[in-house]
């Protein structure tokens, strides 16, 4: 995607694989964050938001202070953007809440389960398409199956 061309960034969630915690933050390539992360995610509970460029920031941190008490800090990069696993379906719960009342508008919601295998919105990186590929090997499958979610529930 070209980051300067774009109107839109994205505030993404990912859910830890083993329910230990969320990682909310913002991104221009939630796809590629993902996957720069050493941590694996669950693809059916993680979502991001496609939000207007010049309020990702804004909405990041409102977010971030909503769920303060639910804060649990981690060691790494984006270290400070952790939060209890207990306070997810709450989180969601919101998400639905401002998406019918349009205070975030306009925002989408997407699913990174749901991303289709010929989706160009996000262009990989070499590190991360090195990761992709190389999960995708380790998996017996292709990247594009990776990414579309075909075989999610052998996964989970």
């Amino acid at each position: 995607m070209n980051k300067r061309c774009s109107d839109h960034s994205y505030v993404y969630c990912l859910v830890a694989i083993d329910q230990s915690g969320i990682k909310i933050g913002k991104s221009d390539n939630p796809v590629a964050r993902m996957y720069r992360l050493p941590q694996e995610f669950n693809l059916k509970s993680s979502f991001f938001l496609q939000v207007e460029r010049h309020r990702v920031l804004e909405i990041e941190r409102a977010i971030h202070e909503s769920l303060s008490p639910w804060r649990q800090p981690r060691e790494g990069d984006g270290g400070t953007e952790w939060f209890s696993y207990s306070c997810f379906r709450d989180f969601e719960q919101a998400i639905e809440y401002e998406e019918n009342r349009n205070l975030l508008s306009p925002f989408t919601k997407f699913h990174f389960s749901r991303l289709p295998v010929s989706s160009a919105t996000f262009q990989l990186d070499k590190k991360a398409l090195a990761l992709l590929n190389r999960r995708a090997f380790e998996l017996g499958i292709s990247r594009g199956q990776l990414l579309s979610g075909l075989i999610l529930n052998n996964l989970s």
